[in-house]
């Protein structure tokens, strides 16, 4: 069974070897799926990010779940947590840490109940691998921890996600994978 740092590398070399029109079309796609999860969102602002490197980009998607009415935030991250602020697209933008971008320090900080998780692996069981830093399952134990309801929903291409991803005592599994050929919901 191959270890996450194992995993993090190849799929890493991967999708950095993908070309930025494959990816692009690639997320166009993704985000073509948007009517599979639009019924399923809670009220309340919906998290994207913005892209980093050689991640899928949620913001077509983003850019459709607003067109649905729904409010939209973006995580800042000051280590070790993650925060949240209201966006819209046109907002000014900052650096928000770790090498992305987010709103201005003056945007109010918001609560989601639904999280677009970036990631770099992802199991049919909703286990993650992300960067190894623990930013989203530390923001997904305390926003659970809250009382509120939260749904999950991983971003990333298809061949991101592999037969076996081993989760620790920390990780938080994601309820549902969007990539660019459609939804999976996790199977726990």
């Amino acid at each position: 069974m191959l270890d996450k740092a194992t995993i993090r590398t190849s799929i890493l070399e991967r999708r950095d070897g993908k070309s930025e029109a494959w990816r692009e079309a690639g997320s166009e796609r993704l985000a073509s799926y948007a009517a599979s999860i639009i019924p399923m969102l809670p009220s309340g602002p919906v998290a994207g990010y913005w892209p980093f490197g050689s991640e899928a980009d949620p913001r077509p998607l983003m850019q459709a779940i607003a067109a649905h009415g729904f409010q939209l935030c973006l995580p800042v991250i000051k280590h070790p947590e993650i925060f949240y602020r209201r966006f819209a697209f046109g907002d000014e933008m900052a650096d928000a840490g770790w090498g992305t971008r987010g709103p201005l320090p003056g945007a109010p900080e918001v609560r989601p109940g639904t999280l677009l998780v970036p990631l770099v692996a992802v199991d049919g069981k909703g286990g993650r691998i992300g960067w190894g830093k623990g930013h989203y399952d530390r923001s997904i134990a305390r926003l659970m921890g809250d009382g509120g309801f939260l749904l999950t929903i991983g971003i990333a291409f298809a061949f991101q996600q592999v037969d076996h991803v081993p989760v620790e005592a920390h990780d938080r599994q994601l309820d549902h994978v969007l990539t660019d050929e459609g939804l999976i919901a996790a199977a726990r």
